[in-house]
């Protein structure tokens, strides 16, 4: 029974007064050791050694859980000296899980018990003497804290591992902790490389409101390695001209600064060396978006731009038995006017609302655009995908280079895929794993993926870049 879904429900429903992480961990450790039912038939040192937490949180843990409601006690009759109890989740808890447990179509179950299982001493580097642990506190150790951060963020997180519409606030309540814990739980999981990058947030005068932050979760992480699944990855470079440096959305933006029309629509269109084309917009629409990479802008569309093309190349892809869908299922359009508040809102001008609607409507049209360039490039996909799968299009980091394809994927069960990365050979359909080519990267590559995890020395420019990244969320 898979217990994500509902355990993040339930969190919803607990007030951070109620509740602080350790308590909120403790819980989840529990349910997924015992489930719903069962008593916890143990001493309290040999179930806080199950649960992967020391003795003394246990001990806190039971003791506001029970004084909560949220867990019973039976004592055990027939011992002689201190008092011995069982435990098990109380009615309450029990028929809230039940309510929400359901099928989902996300697989990360298998993540969050590999992550669980893993002792949390409290960061300490472990060094025993005469019975006592002594040691100075282990920068790269999982405290209890950024693991429940890391379980809430799988639990919410799509097949390829990104999560979206998930705000700090919303994550702060979550697992019981203050926005800037939270802040600086995200900030070491991202040097630990268990997010392969974050896009912040942003608030925005020029139509768009406020996004939440998009998270890309690394599950190629060394510690998921026994949980791996059959999960693959696909890389896909294609270089552009020298001559015509830059990414696609700073591309787009020197374009309206450079010239632009009176016309009510922008068309955005790749020619065969896959660069952008001249587009038109509406003059005011184009000054408000000059100064667009300043607010944070660039990197966010750019995320939604991939986001989208991910989404189109789901739906291209997917198959019920032998036939793909012809036509995407989704409605992009709809989505993305939803995203970027294109609906008049109170204390919005003519021309923010203006400004949202190109907006949606670029990042339409350029993933429509976008998405049938790497159609022909990408016959491995069909291959790779499952009935329930999900291509995810991770942005580029580097200049120089315009369409860079990081997509993840998950195989069907049974395939034999040896994790890794790989590239179509053929833009036809691809009919068995012997017409893939396994790409042999460089470490810098293979770190940029996920199969390697940065090292925890970072320079201080580094750690400048990650506190903005995620301190700018709106």
């Amino acid at each position: 029974m898979y217990l994500g879904n509902a355990l993040v429900s339930s969190f919803n429903c607990l007030s951070s007064e109620e509740l602080q992480a350790a308590e909120r961990y403790f819980l989840t450790a529990f349910i997924y050791q015992f489930g719903i039912g069962e008593w916890a038939q143990t001493s309290l040192d040999r179930l806080a050694g199950k649960l992967g937490v020391s003795e003394r949180l246990a001990r806190h843990s039971i003791g506001v859980l029970v004084d909560q409601g949220l867990l019973d006690a039976r004592r055990v009759e027939g011992r002689t000296g201190r008092p011995s109890y069982d435990y098990r989740l109380s009615k309450l808890v029990a028929d809230r899980l039940n309510l929400q447990v359901g099928p989902v179509s996300v697989g990360h179950e298998g993540l969050v018990k590999s992550l669980l299982s893993i002792p949390s001493p409290g960061g300490l580097e472990v060094t025993r003497k005469k019975g006592r642990t002594f040691g100075p506190p282990n920068p790269d150790a999982l405290s209890v804290g950024s693991k429940l951060v890391l379980i809430v963020l799988l639990t919410e997180a799509d097949s390829c591992g990104v999560v979206r519409n998930c705000s700090t606030f919303g994550l702060a309540k979550q697992v019981g902790m203050s926005v800037q814990r939270v802040r600086r739980h995200l900030r070491k999981l991202w040097r630990l490389g268990y997010m392969r990058d974050v896009v912040a947030g942003i608030v925005s005068d020029i139509g768009i409101g406020k996004c939440p932050s998009i998270y890309f979760l690394n599950l190629a992480h060394p510690i998921f390695e026994a949980s791996w699944c059959g999960r693959a990855f696909v890389l896909h470079i294609q270089k552009k001209d020298q001559y015509h440096p830059g990414r696609e959305i700073p591309q787009l933006i020197r374009i309206l600064s450079n010239g632009c029309e009176d016309d009510s629509y922008v068309a955005i269109e790749y020619d065969r060396r896959n660069y952008l084309l001249p587009v038109k917009c509406e003059d005011d629409v184009a000054k408000r978006l000059k100064d667009a990479v300043l607010d944070g802008l660039e990197e966010y569309l750019q995320a939604v731009l991939d986001d989208y093309v991910g989404q189109i190349l789901t739906d291209r892809y997917l198959f019920i038995g032998s036939q793909f869908l012809p036509e995407p299922s989704i409605n992009l359009r709809l989505e993305m006017e939803a995203l970027l508040c294109v609906k008049e809102r109170k204390g919005s001008d003519e021309a923010a609302s203006r400004a949202a609607m190109f907006l949606s409507g670029w990042i339409w049209r350029a993933a429509c655009m976008k998405s049938e360039v790497l159609s022909k490039k990408l016959g491995v996909m069909r291959l790779l995908m499952p009935p329930d799968g999900r291509i995810s299009i991770l942005r580029s980091t580097e200049n120089g280079k315009l369409l860079i394809l990081k997509a993840v994927v998950a195989p069907p069960p049974g395939r034999n895929v040896t994790p890794g990365i790989y590239q179509g050979a053929s833009i036809d359909y691809v009919k068995s794993t012997k017409e893939i080519n396994r790409v042999d990267l460089s470490t810098k590559e293979q770190y940029e993926i996920g199969l390697l995890v940065k090292p925890s020395v970072k320079t201080k420019k580094e750690v400048v870049d990650t506190e903005v990244g995620i301190e700018d969320e709106g």
